[in-house]
């Protein structure tokens, strides 16, 4: 049930494209989707993106499952480009850890259509569909790179202060405590805040002493409201197309899976795969509706 409701959570920080629809309560931004209902007071069904993901043409090279004489669901399906780029994933197993980010599925289309072309891929940047704040590179290693996801905050005047956006995975209830926090502290920088955000939006108005707003200003309004947070993509541990797992560095070299089944160098199954789709045929599967 948890994973059904995850599926298809749609707020900000959460999927860029939810595969099932939410027909009900199954969380919000305000909770982090921690506010879901109860699975027997929600429905869902598929996404009407489904069939551009998983195009109709591609059933027949799925390794269908057999349970007592039946035929049922694959082992697995074969997406048009990696949902676990496109909605990012986390967790941990017995020696593994990792942490994907998610990425902007037209990027994804046009580096596909790029690897199509036998041309050079674009690198591919963190993206959460709906986030009003920043993401910015900070920093480039060997095996991976460090961006900054950072929200927003704006001086009104001299003691006022706007929070519009927040970090990616921090809820609105969590964040309206960590300002009530602030407030019954010994030290508290904050005089008062009201919030007028809704279980989409985000909207805290802050009020603080002009002395307390320059001293926030010289060590930095977002360092100071705690608006920035910081992912890695030098943690990505995913299994291959042999069911091992392997660390990838890029998601570039991820996506490049694509165009080696596309070619006939990976087999995902016993049978015979080879880009025999006409050109227009395969422009359809990547033309996403807007």
């Amino acid at each position: 049930m948890s994973t059904i409701i995850g599926m298809a959570q749609d707020f900000v920080g959460s999927n860029n494209i939810n595969l099932l629809l939410p027909n009900g309560q199954f969380g919000t931004r305000n909770q982090g989707g921690k506010d879901a209902a109860s699975a027997r007071y929600i429905f869902t069904s598929l996404s009407s993106i489904n069939r551009y993901l998983f195009p109709r043409e591609d059933d027949g090279l799925l390794d269908y499952l057999n349970e007592d004489g039946q035929s049922i669901e694959p082992s697995w399906y074969v997406p048009i480009i990696l949902m676990v780029l496109v909605n990012g994933s986390e967790g941990i197993g017995t020696g593994w850890s990792f942490y994907i980010p998610n990425y902007n599925p037209r990027d994804m289309v046009a580096n596909v259509r790029r690897l199509l072309n036998d041309e050079h891929m674009e690198p591919m940047h963190p993206w959460y569909r709906g986030f009003k704040g920043t993401i910015e590179q900070t920093a480039s290693k060997e095996f991976g790179v460090t961006y900054t996801i950072t929200g927003t905050i704006e001086e009104v005047n001299e003691t006022t202060l706007k929070i519009k956006e927040l970090t990616i995975r921090r809820s609105t209830q969590e964040y309206k405590e960590f300002l009530e926090s602030i407030i019954t502290s010994n030290d508290s920088f904050i005089k008062e805040f009201k919030q007028f955000s809704d279980d989409k939006t985000v909207d805290f108005e802050v009020i603080v002493t002009v002395e307390n707003m320059m001293l926030a200003e010289q060590e930095g309004l977002l360092k100071k409201f705690k608006l920035t947070t910081t992912v890695s993509t030098s943690n990505v541990h995913l299994f291959d197309s042999r069911g091992v797992i392997k660390k990838y560095d890029t998601p570039e070299e991820k996506v490049r899976f694509i165009l080696d089944v596309v070619k006939g160098d990976i087999i995902v199954n016993n049978r015979t795969v080879c880009c025999s789709l006409p050109c227009a045929e395969r422009e359809r599967f990547y033309s996403f509706p807007k």
